[in-house]
């Protein structure tokens, strides 16, 4: 094996081709599995410094062993340095690298391809590299690589039975092994003629220049399904946009169809988990199914297959998998309007006039010296400190602080404004949910000075319609500005009175370019959008509304959960969970994310008593309190739950009663809020309840029958109805309850 140097080797190469650079490099491949880790990244770096584009591929396999797939590929050395396990095989990103790969996988393949050739004045008889198959399937083939550097956009197309591929494809290196090959005596890919210049494969090269992607299906024949707006939807969505957020790495592979292979989270032994089907393929149906391979998809996946069958269209997939098969809060976060039968609403139709939404400002050529200077410092959280000196919000970027209703999240933006305008700080204030004297109140009981709160305080309650918020006099005044923090409280009814729709992506997109991430970029501010949560109690990551709110942020987003609610006269406990960090920097001290990919980063104590108000905000703990509360729950509910699967199903309570029984019980006398209530459901078994999907049925039963009720009139929080008509079952059940609850206490205390 030859150790690449780059300086000699580029000396020695002056006058070269890329292309004959390439192959030269290509002509002392290290083996993975036989060569030393060194020899690897050299030959790796020799690559990249031609351009090209690697990645690491899991050992033995195909796969990606990063967890964006193709495009963790990079150029870089360090990057790819500090992503590589010794043993691991190496890929190529096409399109990064700007080159075609002609992938014919069989002997029939190989000679359609070369017939191919001579029908288009073409000459590349040997494959640059020999692939080894795989056992029982692909045998006996080869890539072609083709120099395409300066070639522009071209798109992937057939040469006879052989497939052109380009842009965000992948390939495997040379010196990759596989495990389940053909022959086990020939696992590697092996170097076996040039890397072809673009001029000799100039034929190729045009062909993927001139295929067009094909239309979107608009219409139908005669007499077939009209289209409604989920399939124009769907038609509108490619596969990738849902599954790749959703950690479905795309193999790179295509079935016999020609659509793409993905891999779903976590480890198969298999990489065939599902066919992403386009709209346009004969095996799909309107806007194109998932055919799903593998026996371990996502559990939430399970449900709609469990229903539906393995043949999964893009809107069950949102439901299921966002939503929790609420199909009316998946209308409602896609924007179509669930009221006339799912009919979308057009823009004139949103804003009530025949006007088209104006286009967003185009984004510039950044000036990436400025990244790569020796002396960049990367983002930096500087405000919202925790006891321990972390901070969670970047100056100059935009946040999002997100929860349910009375979960004290304008309160946690006011204690941070009150900090800041104490130490001598500006902040600016737009309301859309409260007044003036409610959040000097406030501030006044969190000791902040009225001197200070007059010099350092902006506060603005826009006007609806396009009032002083929008209107450029009122933006240009606060771009001027100098601030250390901006607050955005209420951003549904922000939108709403720019004449904007908060479901609709282009919308959210537009008033993020022109508001939020514009106050950021011209103040300096950390600036914060406070917003609802998802009606459907899941806790998820996601704010009320289109994702492009989480889309959209350039710095961090976070959701708050209330432990225990805060009051006038009382100790509230509120968690602080971060489900998007884009500058890197909270992460890295946040807890081990849940199920919903967020990760707790704080606990924050509200202290009403003592006629005063403060807020402290700690790295994340589990007080004694928390921790008892925590072990009789959990013990409660698990004993309960095998109460009820013990009971028959003529003794055992209705699903309404099941609510009651548990707001009845676990209420400590501020309301169960709803997402508690929720998860202390889910943890009954499905043989029992019906599983999640059967929640909202039951309470909306329990709330008809007077068995409970909202705490008070728009809050989130359940009581039980004093002196409520329930059957000798459920009472039965408040009591079991209660005692379980009141042993597991005790059980603390010793």
């Amino acid at each position: 094996m030859v150790t690449h140097n780059l300086e000699s080797t580029q000396s020695a190469q002056h006058g070269l081709s890329r292309a004959e650079r390439l192959t030269d490099i290509l002509s002392s491949a290290a083996r993975v599995d036989l060569d030393g880790r060194d020899l690897v990244l050299d030959y790796v770096h020799a690559l990249q410094a031609e351009g090209v584009a690697v990645l690491p591929l899991r050992a033995g396999e195909k796969l990606p062993a990063t967890p964006n797939g193709v495009h963790g590929a990079t150029t870089d050395p360090a990057t790819f340095d500090a992503m590589y396990s010794t043993g691991c095989n190496l890929g190529m990103n096409l399109g990064a690298s700007g080159i075609v790969v002609v992938d014919a996988d069989t002997p029939a393949e190989v000679e359609d391809w070369q017939e191919w050739q001579k029908e288009h004045a073409t000459s590349m008889p040997r494959a640059t590299v020999a692939t080894p198959g795989t056992a029982g399937v692909h045998h006996g083939g080869g890539h072609w690589w083709i120099d395409a550097e300066n070639a522009g956009e071209l798109k992937e197309s057939k040469a006879g039975a052989a497939t052109v591929m380009t842009g965000d494809r992948y390939v495997v290196l040379p010196g990759s092994v596989r495990t389940d090959v053909a022959d086990p005596n020939q696992p590697a890919y092996v170097v076996q003629g040039a890397v072809y210049s673009s001029v000799q494969g100039s034929a190729v090269i045009e062909a993927a220049r001139r295929v067009d992607k094909p239309e979107t299906k608009t219409t139908r024949e005669p007499n077939s399904t009209p289209v409604t707006s989920i399939d124009q939807w769907a038609q509108e969505t490619e596969w990738e946009q849902l599954l790749i957020p959703d950690d479905w790495i795309n193999t790179g592979d295509s079935d016999s169809c020609g659509c793409d292979i993905y891999t779903a989270p976590g480890t198969h032994a298999n990489p065939k988990s599902a066919t992403a089907h386009t709209g346009q393929c004969e095996l799909s149906n309107n806007g194109g199914a998932l055919a799903v391979w593998t026996d371990n998809p996502p559990q939430k996946l399970m449900d709609v297959i469990e229903d539906k069958g393995k043949r999964v269209s893009k809107f069950d997939y949102v439901t299921y998998m966002h939503h929790d098969g609420d199909t009316s809060a998946a209308f409602e976060a896609l924007g179509l309007d669930y009221s006339t039968g799912g009919q979308a609403l057009s823009a004139a139709e949103l804003r009530g006039s025949g006007t088209s939404r104006e286009a967003t400002q185009p984004r510039g050529k950044v000036d990436l010296s400025v990244i790569l200077a020796d002396d960049y410092t990367p983002p930096t959280p500087t405000l919202w400190t925790r006891t321990d000196g972390e901070n969670l919000l970047y100056p100059g970027r935009s946040h999002s602080v997100h929860g349910e209703s009375e979960s004290g999240k304008s309160l946690l933006m006011q204690a941070l404004a009150a900090k800041l305008i104490t130490d001598g700080q500006r902040v600016l204030y737009l309301d859309y949910e409260d007044t003036a004297l409610s959040v000097i109140g406030r501030l006044r009981a969190m000791g902040t000075p009225d001197e200070a709160t007059l010099s350092m305080l902006d506060y603005w309650n826009p006007e609806p319609a396009g009032g002083n918020c929008v209107e450029p006099e009122g933006l240009d005044y606060m771009a001027g500005q100098s601030y250390g923090l901006v607050v955005i409280d209420g951003v549904t009814t922000a939108l709403s009175d720019a004449g904007l729709n908060s479901n609709d992506g282009d919308d959210v997109v537009q008033w993020f370019g022109k508001v939020v991430n514009y106050l950021a970029t011209s103040t300096g501010a950390a600036v914060v959008v406070v917003d609802h949560v998802v009606k459907n109690g899941t806790g998820g990551r996601f704010a009320v509304g289109s994702n492009q709110k989480m889309g959209q942020l350039t710095g961090a987003a976070y959701t708050v959960d209330v432990l225990t609610p805060p009051a006038q006269g009382k100790v509230g406990t509120l968690e602080v969970y971060i489900g998007k960090d884009k500058g890197g920097g909270v992460r890295k001290f946040a807890e081990t994310p849940n199920q919903h990919r967020q990760a707790r980063v704080a606990t924050v104590t509200v202290d009403g008593t003592g006629g005063g108000l403060s807020v402290t905000v700690d790295p994340p703990h589990e007080d004694t309190k928390r921790a008892k509360q925590a072990t009789a729950t959990d013990g409660a509910v698990s004993r309960v739950d095998l109460y009820l699967t013990g009971l028959g199903d003529e003794k055992r309570p209705s699903l309404h009663e099941i609510v009651y029984a548990i707001v009845a019980t676990y209420d400590d006398g501020d309301g169960l809020p709803e997402a508690r209530l929720k998860n202390l459901w889910k943890e009954l078994s499905p043989r029992t309840t019906g599983g999640a999907k059967r929640f909202t049925t039951a309470l909306n039963r329990a709330k008809d029958k007077g068995l409970i009720a909202r705490k008070k009139r728009g809050s989130r929080a359940w009581v039980a109805a004093p002196g409520a008509d329930i059957s000798a079952p459920a009472r039965a059940l408040v009591e079991h309850i209660k005692l379980d609850a009141e042993k597991d206490a005790i059980e603390a205390l010793e």
